[in-house]
């Protein structure tokens, strides 16, 4: 007879794949290399899962399609590469990658080292293989770009996003305590995505080496129909961040902030307040 203190049994049953929306990927990724996944060999000794480092044929690695970087710089690539190429440098830090069928695998972290291998014709790449689900695997991808200070701020936008919509945190308060961002930085990025035109963010993946996120932050506030043109402008004319907010203030709102609204024309109902102003006074009577 089981001991009525032994903990219950909890059942369990497996997870499906993931069944979440993929990221919209119909424009193309700017990326200065085409793929050659073509299946040579298959592996014979490549075990399921390690940690430890192992050499696995470069053929049977493809890129994850959820991959959050969106653009690779090809200055830096040819840095890599050249790198890598030197007997004395070598590949300093293995790829991460999971095994999603019996010979193939797919990149978790250091797709720019595998093309980068891959364009040197090396046959395998030190990889540490790691069983993870696919959720798993996308939010070790964002954290180790978020790291690595890699990502734009509309390809983090487009993660943190993603994030959500794949139920990996809860909410933005679970999601900023685990990244180590802080709350305020995950709504201001996210707005980007908002407030910014499908045209004027395809304009700025092209731009990205001079247009800023403050630069993205002072086109989000003039009208939709002249984002993409202004971030042109923007990245023509080498405006700086300032000059960009004073432009579209200056243009759209007459040198008046867009998003100001008076304390008197505010409802009482928005903060559960009866809410008195003072003529001639610096403060507002707040009553409860």
């Amino acid at each position: 007879m089981p001991n009525k203190k032994d903990p219950q049994k909890i059942k369990t049953k497996p997870a499906n794949d993931a069944g979440w929306n993929k990221l919209d990927k119909k424009t193309s990724s700017h990326r200065p290399w085409e793929l050659n996944l073509k299946k040579q060999t298959k592996p014979e000794d490549v075990p399921r899962s390690t940690e430890s480092v192992v050499a696995v044929p470069i053929n049977l690695i493809r890129p994850n399609p959820d991959q959050p970087r969106r653009i690779f710089n090809p200055t830096t690539f040819a840095a890599l590469v050249q790198s890598i190429s030197d007997p004395k440098v070598g590949l300093i830090e293995p790829i991460v990658i999971r095994r999603v069928e019996p010979d193939l695998y797919e990149i978790i972290a250091g797709e720019r080292r595998w093309r980068a291998c891959q364009s040197l014709k090396h046959k395998t790449i030190e990889s540490i293989i790691k069983d993870v689900t696919a959720a798993q695997a996308y939010k070790i991808s964002v954290v180790e770009n978020i790291n690595r200070d890699s990502l734009n701020p509309i390809e983090k936008a487009l993660s943190f996003k993603a994030l959500l919509e794949k139920k990996i945190f809860k909410n933005q308060t679970k999601m900023s305590a685990e990244l180590g961002i802080t709350r305020t930085s995950i709504v201001k990025t996210l707005r980007l995505l908002e407030r910014l035109s499908k045209e004027a963010i395809e304009v700025y993946f092209t731009s990205s080496d001079t247009v800023t996120e403050g630069h993205l932050h002072a086109v989000m506030r003039a009208p939709l129909k002249d984002q993409k043109e202004l971030i042109k402008r923007i990245k023509e004319e080498t405006y700086s961040v300032q000059k960009s907010r004073d432009y579209v203030s200056s243009t759209y709102f007459n040198n008046t902030r867009s998003n100001t609204v008076a304390v008197k024309e505010k409802h009482p109902n928005w903060f559960d307040l009866e809410i008195h102003v003072r003529p001639k006074t610096t403060k507002a009577e707040i009553k409860e």
